[in-house]
């Protein structure tokens, strides 16, 4: 990692009364343009024996958010595995993306592999890693799963696996083609759900999970989609079509659970729950 900083502080912040075995430190990695991919590692001490690896868990956050967005659920994994945080392309202090660039999943998930390849090589041959992605995140994090020898699982927080369907979503997603901060998003609007000023094409993206190499966990939002917003929260992007394709297709490979008292962003609302959730699985996995 380059330029990395670390502080006694921030893993205070968000490590707990613990935070004096426990180091946040951020960097900027590159890509393969030299464009920079900022991250975010948190580890846990003492540090393992020389040639032990502790697992990995990669956490990308969801559309016009980031990184420290999934730090509050990093720090509740901390116990069972180092943590890296990034933000994606488009997002937080990493490049953007132009405006005529590709913004879906695949060719995000391409900018960020060389930068991965870089700040942490073994990922790209067996390092053990869980792939966690909130909401559009899910869907970057789905395709990195397949460059991954050691993955042992993805977990999709809330992702969207249909989202132009649904009205509401899509209407909140064109606000990146209007003028404002979220412009920077357009790209993403665009490429990775289909939605454009005039219409909408259908994006589909129930592949993903379906094929991936490893069990998927989908965590989503008890709140339903489409109900009157409650405290501002943004109701679940997961909707009864898709549980049923995945309980009919992904049998033995998707294991759909709802997260009880939240909305989609879900990993902000019950951090402690959802990693919870998240080991009870992987025990039932392996």
């Amino acid at each position: 990692m380059t330029d990395e900083r670390a502080s006694d502080a921030d893993a205070a912040t968000v490590a707990g009364p613990q935070a004096a075995q426990r180091r946040l430190s951020h960097g900027v990695w590159l890509t393969k343009t030299a464009q920079p991919i900022a991250v975010s590692k948190m580890q846990a001490g003492p540090k393992l024996p020389l040639g032990s690896t502790r697992p990995l868990a990669l956490l990308l956050h969801g559309m016009t958010m980031d990184r420290t967005a999934m730090l509050p659920l990093g720090a509740e994994l901390l116990a069972d595995f180092d943590i890296l945080c990034l933000d994606l392309p488009c997002h937080g202090e990493s490049l953007d993306i132009p405006p005529d660039g590709d913004g879906s999943p695949a060719a995000l998930a391409e900018l960020i592999l060389p930068a991965l390849a870089m700040g942490m090589p073994r990922l790209l041959r067996d390092q053990p890693v869980l792939l966690v992605g909130h909401s559009f995140g899910g869907l970057v994090a789905a395709v990195l799963a397949r460059h991954f020898p050691g993955v042992i699982g993805l977990v999709l927080g809330d992702t969207p696996l249909a989202m132009a369907k649904q009205r509401a979503a899509t209407a909140i997603l064109r606000l990146g083609l209007d003028d404002g901060e979220i412009r920077r998003h357009a790209a993403i609007t665009r490429d990775g759900f289909g939605v454009v000023p005039g219409g909408n094409e259908e994006r589909i993206y129930y592949d993903l999970p379906l094929l991936q190499p490893a069990p998927v966990l989908l965590l989503h939002a008890a709140l339903p989609f489409g109900s009157k917003r409650v405290d501002e929260r943004v109701p679940s992007c997961i909707d009864s079509m898709d549980l049923a394709v995945m309980a009919k297709f992904g049998a033995g490979k998707v294991t759909c659970q709802a997260l009880e008292g939240t909305s989609h962003i879900l990993f902000n609302e019950a951090p402690e729950a959802a990693a919870t959730a998240i080991r009870e699985w992987l025990r039932q996995q392996h």
